[in-house]
């Protein structure tokens, strides 16, 4: 009998105690959290008038494995991130990027970019009563600014995009530490995740990636039409099921693996948006009949574009980084780095994303090139037609007027100034007051990290550089609007700016 009393009193102890093994209690929320937040509320974190201190505390050996094992990234226990007024508990961190995470990894710089995931170990999944969110965003990204001595293009980039209306991720400098010792300047950006879909959309739709190559262009594959029936959809369970039971498709033959590229090559993601795949191609359907199109200037064009994108966004969208000379992006012949949002009901939404390799970097050497990209021929060692969200706009008058309208409002806004076509007015050097605002600060900050990618002068050096690389392309696209074909000479050192480098010793 006092066996009994005492096993009792054991799992008693056992069931008060075991938050307390997790790191966490489950009745205990942050203090500084909102456990209501407004819908994008969030945004109050974004700070543009400063470069905010974030202070990131983390037991050294989780750091130590987070550092060994960069190349996996893998999620790893942070005790606290503190980001002006809020601060939050028992996040994962984990490093991001993909080719510049392997650079990073064979050199003496631990300057990695990471993801912040508050509700990685506080969700109802793991036995809380709530997902632990920071105001209602689940994520959080810190880009290291790799190969961009500039340490202002993905600034300049997003700053751009919202300036012309463009659905946007929020952003800002931040100086971050790591247990208490400063990693360097940092720009903190909102991920495309659920948070930003609802904030802008005001919708919950799962299907959001940012494809990785395979399926990226967004072409059709005809030989999708055999599992189409009489009614005009889609049945694909002899590619997705076995005895009744979902299988992903990995074998190269099967035609939903050639797309995996969509939803990054992950089973779990697929598992999530499989109900929604015919809707899916429904939509690359009819995008691939209007891409192939021959009179692209019909009502019955514009009509069905309408049915499935936001036209007037994505021809500012593809404005924006054909000025910036985006030639990392869709526009590839690797099209990736961008976000795909799809609704439920099959319209397709296109957000900004990862600009560090903007006017040149490691694709285009020479600043000759870089200055006079040509406009009205963008893509990037593929052919037009191959990419399709482009090659409709560009071979629509209306929309090609519309495009044109837009590069010479990115003209005004950047550099020659003057008042854009929603009557906006903006100073001449705009961009170029934007930057003196920020570089003394993010240099008075980057100096005090000493394993800086580079160094002040250097800094100096890519910033004068960047903002004679503006003037000139504002010419040049100015120029191509008018139809003036005269190539415009620069002397400039395009990798002064930035590239791909290894100026230290590899471990």
């Amino acid at each position: 009998m006092i066996a009994i009393k005492h096993i009792k009193l054991f799992l008693i102890l056992l069931v008060l105690f075991i938050p307390f093994l997790f790191g966490c209690d489950k009745k205990e929320k942050n203090t500084n959290v909102s456990s209501n937040p407004k819908k994008g509320e969030y945004t109050k974190l974004f700070n543009k008038d400063i470069i905010q201190d974030v202070y990131i505390d983390i037991d050294k050996e989780n750091y130590d494995y987070l550092l060994k094992n960069a190349l996996d990234k893998k999620y790893t226990k942070i005790n606290t991130i503190k980001i002006g007024d809020y601060k939050i508990k028992d996040s994962g961190i984990k490093t991001k990027g993909f080719t510049s995470l392997r650079h990073l990894y064979n050199t003496d710089y631990n300057k990695y970019s990471y993801t912040i995931n508050f509700k990685k170990y506080i969700n109802k999944k793991n036995g809380y009563n709530y997902n632990q969110n920071l105001l209602g965003l689940n994520k959080l990204s810190f880009n290291n600014m790799f190969s961009d001595a500039t340490m202002m293009k993905e600034f300049l980039s997003y700053y751009l995009f919202t300036e012309m209306g463009v659905d946007t991720p929020e952003y800002s400098y931040v100086n971050l530490y790591i247990n208490n010792k400063t990693n360097g300047v940092y720009l903190m950006l909102e991920p495309i995740d659920e948070a930003l879909i609802e904030r802008i959309y005001n919708e919950k739709g799962k299907f959001l990636f940012k494809p990785e190559k395979e399926g990226g262009s967004l072409q059709y594959n005809k030989e999708l039409d055999k599992y189409l029936d009489k009614d005009g959809n889609y049945n694909f369970d002899s590619l997705l099921y076995k005895d009744g039971i979902l299988k992903y498709p990995r074998s190269s033959n099967n035609l939903i693996n050639k797309y995996r590229g969509i939803w990054e090559d992950n089973s779990d993601d697929f598992e999530d948006i499989v109900d929604l795949l015919p809707t899916f191609f429904k939509t690359l359907k009819k995008l691939d009949e209007l891409n192939y199109l021959k009179n692209k200037n019909t009502s019955y064009f514009e009509e069905e574009v309408n049915k499935i994108l936001d036209i007037d966004k994505l021809i500012r969208y593809f404005a924006v980084n054909i000025y910036l000379v985006n030639v990392d992006s869709y526009l590839s012949y690797n099209p990736q780095n961008y976000g795909l949002y799809m609704n439920n009901e099959g319209f397709i939404h296109i957000i900004p994303w990862d600009y560090n390799l903007i006017l040149g970097a490691n694709f285009i050497n020479n600043s000759n090139d870089v200055i006079n990209y040509d406009i009205y021929n963008p893509t990037f060692k593929c052919n037009l037609e191959e990419r399709p969200l482009i090659n409709i706009i560009l071979n629509n008058k209306k929309y090609k007027e519309l495009y044109n309208t837009y590069l010479n409002d990115i003209s005004i806004i950047l550099a020659t100034g003057g008042t854009t076509s929603n009557k906006k007015v903006y100073n001449k050097d705009n961009f170029k007051s934007i930057m003196n605002k920020y570089n003394s600060l993010i240099i008075k900050k980057e100096n005090k990290y000493p394993d800086s990618f580079y160094s002040t002068e250097e800094i100096k050096i890519a910033q004068d550089n960047l903002l004679n690389i503006i003037e000139l392309r504002t010419k040049s696209v100015v120029n191509q609007i008018n139809g003036n074909k005269e190539l415009i000479e620069s002397n400039i050192n395009i990798d002064t700016l930035g590239t791909f480098f290894n100026s230290r010793d590899k471990k």
